[in-house]
Parts: C-alpha cells; structure tokens; sequence
C-alpha cells in the first residue's frame, strides 16, 4: 500500500496539518473555545469584574477620614504605589484612596503606572473604571495610551472583543510609541483575523514596515491568513520575507517558529525534500525541534527514505515526554518498521506502541496539561492560568475585605467549578487523542496478522 493512502498516515497528516495551522495561527493568537465555553468564561470575568469595582467603591466612599482632595507629592505617591502593587488588596486599597491625586495630577505618568500595576494584578475590572474616571479629566494624548494599555490586557486575558473596543478607541496615534504602534496595529489586525476578517487584517499587517520589530510577525500571520485561504505562493513569499527580516537574527525561536511553519507547509504540498530542508534549520534546543523532528520522519516516509524515517521517530521515541510529536513517533515509529517488509519487527513495535499507549491512558490525570494544544480547541492552557489566578486574587480580597467575603467567596466557589470544568475538558482531550492512537496501532498490528501467508 502507498504510504499517501495507509489510514494511519491519513490520519496523522490531517492532525497534523490541522496541528500545525492552528499552533502557528497568530503570533499573537489564541485558541477560541466553544460559544458556550466562552459565554460560561465572559460572564465570569464580567462578574469579577463588577464586584472588585463594587468593592473599591464601597471602600472610597467609606473610607474613615474625610477625603482630602489636595494633591500629594507625585513622589510621596509613587513610592506609595510600589510598595502596594505587589498585593491585590493593598493596591486596590491604594487605588481608592488615591483616586482622585492619580487623576487630578498634572504628569499623567503616575496615573499610567497605577493603571498599568491593576492591569499586572489582574485587576481589569478596576483599571476600566478608573478609566471611565479618567475621560472626563484627561487628554485624548493619556487617553489613548490608557486605551492601549487596556487593550492589551484585554487580548492577553482572552477577551477579544473587549480589545477591539478600546484598540478603536485609540485617538492620537502619536501618543504612543513606535514599538507600541506597530505592536497595536498588529494586535488589531490578529483580532481581524481571529474573527475570520483574513483580507481585512492583512491590509494591516501590510503597513507595518520592513524595519518594525514586529515586522517578521506580522508577515508570520499574513502566510497564515494565505494559508487559510489556500494561496500557497503568497504564503510562502510572506514566510520567506519574515525570514529575511533583521528582527528574526535577534530571535532564534521566532526563527525557528517561521522555519516550522514553511516546513509543514511544504509537507503539506508534497515538497518534501524542501520540507525537509526547512525542519533540518530548526536548532535542537528549540522548543520546536520535536515538530521539526517528527516532520522530518514524515518527509521521509513519503520520500521512501524508511531508515531516515525511522531514525526520526526513533529519536523521539526515545524522548521521556508528554508531547503531541513524542507521542505520535510511538505509532509512525511501528508503521516505518511495517513498510521495511518486516513483519515480526513491526509488530513487535505496534505491540510496543499498544502497551505505551494503554499505560498512558491509566496515567491520565486531571492536572496534566493539553497533549495538544493544536486541537485541544475548548480549553487553552492561557485561559486555565487566568481562572487560577481569579481563585487566588478573590481569596486574598476575602481576606482584606471582610464586609465583602461572602460575595468574594461565592464568587471563588464558582471559578473553582469552572477550573475543574477546563481541567475535565483536558484530560478528556488527552484520552481522545491516546485512544486514536491506541485504535490506529491495534490496526496495524490486526493488519499485520491478517496479511500472514
């Protein structure tokens, strides 16, 4: 049978495809999760959102002494300010008792700082407001800078729509630096091309110029949008551009990233020896040199070169890891021994295969991590790290703020049922993709017996 029909290497290179796709999307991007996953995670961070803004509220409008509206020593302020930004509690506390200093004073760089010490502390919810607070007194010069501060935190904390929102509201371009222009323009096109909008974010990409640090990115997610759109040329002529840029010689992953990306793509068209050549750049110490790797072997399959494959999936058999491209070399590892023509060798290695893949099946626990991120569309790790800080920042809120321990607690209770939720919703991925391997190695193997003379 040609290696291009044998189901187990249909099914691996349309995971692999879909794997590679989705883990280079967007050097910015994320993974959306299912529309109830994200209505479920939306409306918890809506709620925390409104209760740390009720409960500086309530804390500034009972504070013990009369306020006192003269404005102190931006100094006095600023070492205030880092002494508390290290602590939920202490800088919400400082917030609210200084409101009104941060927003009166006439160097808005104190006022940036705190903004920027609630965004470090999660505290969304409290920087929007002190936003709101801030449009009425300040120029559109700080205003713009508080939108894009906002609008980054927004995209990093999974809530795209609300990065759009202030990314749109950003008046005076000149208010930011060219770093953070460029940076904003190419968030505001990933955002595009997150919601599908691929022509419409590649007109953005396109104005960032060859000199931008974020030059080879943006190229990097206009193959993507080529990509999808299946204009292969064009991908390849953006990756080759990214390739060449200066940014890329001072980040070798960024490097190795686009090289992975222009390899799976080649594989993908059936250029394997050039596919080849680009995985064969990847340095070993890169986080990538797994993928690269296991493209390798898959080049060599399809090239006929079964010891080159061999020797691929060989070494990362050999890798104690729990990787998606270690995991898969257990099963192609089998498979290249079958297409040598030795059949007591191959199923002894499908056996092997079996028994790798049944004893990772028992040691599936509900804290690993996703096998695969590439497919693993309802629950990212990003999202997991963000709800387990919410838990944390809501206990230590509790503990500061007694009157509202109740609700802060409530709300804690609720996050922890939803962590547990993305926490099944992994382990459940990592069983799906451990029991198709396991299924595609007892076809060999039963292949292997039925085609015995």
């Amino acid at each position: 049978m040609n290696p291009l029909t044998h189901p187990i290497i249909q099914a691996i290179k349309a995971r692999i495809v879909l794997h590679q796709i989705v883990c280079g999307v967007l050097i910015l991007g994320y993974l959306c999760p299912g529309v109830s996953d994200a209505q479920e995670s939306d409306a918890l961070n809506a709620e925390f959102d409104e209760l740390t803004k009720e409960v500086l509220v309530q804390y500034h409008t009972n504070l013990a002494i009369a306020e006192n509206t003269s404005l102190r020593d931006p100094a006095d302020l600023e070492k205030l300010l880092r002494q508390n930004r290290g602590a939920a509690g202490a800088l919400l506390k400082f917030i609210a008792s200084n409101q009104e200093n941060l927003l009166q004073n006439n160097d808005p760089s104190l006022l940036l700082e705190a903004f920027q010490a609630l965004l470090d502390a999660n505290l969304g919810g409290i920087a929007q407001y002190l936003l709101t607070k801030a449009e009425s007194v300040s120029d559109t010069y700080t205003l713009s800078q508080l939108h894009y501060l906002i609008a980054v935190y927004f995209h990093r904390t999974g809530q795209p729509e609300r990065a759009l929102q202030h990314l749109s509201k950003i008046e005076a371009r000149n208010a930011l630096s060219e770093k953070q222009s460029d940076y904003a323009t190419l968030l505001f096109g990933t955002l595009l091309q997150d919601n599908k909008k691929h022509r419409e974010a590649v007109k953005y990409y396109q104005t960032i110029a060859p000199e931008s640090a974020y030059f080879s990115q943006a190229q990097m997610n206009i193959a993507v949008a080529y990509i999808r759109q299946g204009w292969w040329t064009d991908a390849q002529l953006a990756i080759n551009n990214a390739l060449s840029s200066d940014a890329v010689n001072s980040d070798p992953e960024l490097r190795n990233r686009l090289l992975l990306m222009l390899g799976y793509n080649r594989l993908k068209n059936e250029f394997y020896r050039d596919s080849r050549e680009a995985f064969r750049k990847i340095s070993l110490e890169s986080s990538y040199s797994n993928r690269a790797m296991l493209g390798i072997g898959l080049c060599a399959l399809n090239q006929g070169d079964i010891v080159g494959a061999i020797n691929a999936f060989g070494y990362l058999k050999k890798k104690n890891e729990n990787t998606i491209s270690v995991t898969e070399a257990h099963l192609l590892y089998a498979y290249a021994h079958e297409k040598t023509g030795e059949s007591a060798l191959a199923s002894a290695q499908y056996e092997a295969a079996i028994a790798y893949y049944n004893g990772r099946l028992l040691a599936v626990g509900d804290d690993d991590k996703p096998l695969d991120p590439g497919i693993t569309f309802e629950y990212t790790e990003a999202n997991r790290d963000l709800v387990e800080q919410r838990v944390q920042i809501l206990e230590r809120l509790a503990a500061v703020f007694p009157t509202n321990s109740q609700r802060l607690l409530a709300l804690r209770d609720r996050f922890r049922i939803y962590l547990q939720k993305i926490k099944e919703g992994t382990k459940n991925d990592n069983i799906r993709i451990l029991t198709s391997y396991l299924s595609q190695s007892q076809y060999g193997q039963a292949k292997l017996f039925d085609n015995k003379p």
